[in-house]
């Protein structure tokens, strides 16, 4: 290809190059002085074509400084070109040798990048491709370890760590690098919405069915269990009293499975996944919740565990939900009206309501009265909201800057109790939460902020807040996981 480069004109030369990954880049640039300068080139128009600095000085000269390839530059004006395609970002993470992972999913003109580590694909901050680049993604989800992408033509692929079967692809659970097609009960069915779990993965499809598969242990694939009852008290599952034994709990899941329960007849149209528990939101505007109730997550007013899908009652059984977001053990929904709920865990303000008390029936933001929401996420411990004019709220846990407040690099940041305007950002189109840290779409750019690896592959994408991570910051984001 080098020798073919040299006998064409520069200027088509050039043109070339541009088309060329960082990584061929890198392999050009180390054949001779004369494509070493044609490579050059191609990164500085790509430069100017994604309206990137490239700097002044020997920075802009054409050839490497000191500590910096053209392969770099050349990376780091592809991750822009993803940045400013980006319509839909997804957001995890997980735990690696004692250190927090964080990735993002952005999709960008129909394709994937993951930003950050994802396990059973390699770690690093390269913007990685996850599924087949022939078909259009239209979206995506992550849990702490797996990845779940839809296509446009309804296609579902999944990747990443296979424990407890949460990839659907049946047989002893692997982990897979490259994306593999789940079929099973989803073959022939069109897949339109997916979510991801801790462990376990759901999805729905256009014609309004679900599907879970992955770790059932707490009810949260909702097939039933807890010995034919559908739910199980807080406590119970280990011994039942007088010696005699507990209620079975389900079995993991390998590959796919319709979810019925009170779904039955239901059309579904959004769905998402906490760490152990599952919501689902009806085309009437109906919300259905079901796994892990032990601090109250599901709504029911109780704690109870609950193994298949049970319509949430008052005070939200007549309000119409658009959108819901599920933590690690709080939820979060906005209704047609603009309104946001919450319930479950109410440590360090992740609910809203200006304390920490734990709420196991929806109770409504009050502080975010004057605005109209229309979408929301949960991460572990923290929230945030999308308003109609593109603002974003946040609130609950800081201490990693997950919230885009502004804190000092490295300095931990106050939990907030009550919603708080990240004033940084603005145009914001989609947003996602990990574990400790948040992702946001704006019109012209991708922005995370908190405790993860991205730092280094989005720089160029204006975060509010770039914090690097420290380690005491790490080891109480890692404390927070187990307490929960």
């Amino acid at each position: 290809m080098a020798t073919s480069l040299q006998l064409l004109p520069r200027e088509l030369s050039i043109a070339c190059l541009m088309y060329c990954g960082w990584r061929d880049t890198a392999a050009l640039e180390a054949v001779s002085a004369s494509v070493r300068a044609l490579t050059a080139a191609a990164v500085v128009l790509q430069f100017e074509v994604h309206g990137l600095e490239l700097g002044s000085g020997e920075a802009a000269r054409p050839h490497r400084r000191a500590g910096e390839s053209w392969a770099c530059l050349a990376r780091i004006a592809a991750e822009a070109k993803v940045s400013s395609d980006a319509k839909c970002c997804a957001a995890g993470g997980t735990y690696e040798g004692g250190r927090v992972c964080g990735y993002t999913l952005v999709i960008a003109d129909g394709g994937v990048c993951v930003y950050g580590g994802l396990a059973g694909a390699g770690a690093g901050a390269v913007p990685r491709e996850l599924a087949d680049p022939l078909a259009r993604v239209r979206a995506v989800a992550v849990g702490e370890a797996h990845a779940l992408a839809a296509t446009e033509g309804g296609a579902l692929f999944t990747s990443g760590c296979g424990r407890h079967g949460k990839l659907g692809h049946g047989g002893a659970p692997t982990a897979t690098q490259r994306p593999r097609r789940v079929l099973g009960a989803l073959a022939g069915k069109r897949v339109s919405g997916v979510a991801a779990g801790a462990n376990h993965s759901v999805a729905s499809t256009v014609d309004g069915l679900v599907f879970t598969w992955g770790m059932g242990m707490f009810g949260q694939l909702g097939h039933g269990g807890g010995g034919g009852g559908g739910v199980l008290e807080a406590g119970e599952g280990a011994a039942a009293a007088g010696g005699e034994e507990a209620p079975s709990r389900p079995r993991d899941q390998l590959v796919p499975a319709l979810v019925r329960g009170d779904l039955e007849g239901v059309v579904v149209a959004a769905v998402d996944a906490g760490d152990v528990f599952t919501l689902a939101v009806g085309a009437c505007g109906a919300l259905f919740s079901w796994g892990k109730g032990r601090h109250g997550q599901l709504g029911h007013g109780d704690e109870r565990d609950c193994f298949v899908p049970t319509r949430v009652g008052a005070p939200v059984e007549a309000v119409r939900m658009r959108s819901i977001g599920a933590g690690n053990a709080h939820t979060v929904c906005v209704s047609d009206r603009g309104e946001v709920w919450t319930c479950g865990d109410g440590r360090n303000g992740r609910l809203g309501h200006g304390d920490e008390a734990q709420r196991s029936a929806f109770e409504r933001v009050g502080a975010l009265a004057g605005v109209r929401a229309i979408a929301c996420v949960a991460g572990w411990a923290h929230s945030a909201v999308r308003t109609s004019t593109g603002g974003l709220y946040v609130f609950g846990r800081n201490e990693v800057g997950q919230l885009g407040l502004g804190e000092r690099p490295g300095a931990p940041g106050e939990d907030e109790l009550l919603p708080k305007r990240v004033l940084a950002v603005d145009r914001v189109v989609a947003l996602a939460a990990g574990g400790v840290h948040t992702a946001v779409v704006c019109r012209s750019h991708v922005v995370s902020f908190g405790s993860s690896n991205l730092s280094v592959a989005l720089r160029r994408a204006h975060a509010p807040s770039e914090l690097e991570t420290a380690p005491e910051a790490e080891a109480e984001a890692e404390r927070l996981r187990h307490e929960a």
